[in-house]
């Protein structure tokens, strides 16, 4: 049970709307790197949050 609750604290889940535009985008992509499209989200957000992170820092806002 213990491990349960700790797996949660660890992963949080959101839900995206996207247009089928871009939805065809992503999808194209994450084909291109054996990726599922929520995977392929998870890596950019989280690229993203570093990158901005590490801005505000640089910044020294």
């Amino acid at each position: 049970m213990a491990d349960k609750i700790e797996e949660e604290e660890l992963v949080k889940r959101i839900t995206v709307t996207l247009d089928d535009e871009t939805h065809h985008i992503l999808q194209k992509w994450a084909d291109d790197e054996a990726r599922s499209v929520p995977n392929l989200l998870a890596w950019l957000a989280l690229k993203a949050a570093k990158e901005h992170d590490q801005g505000k820092h640089r910044d020294g806002k």
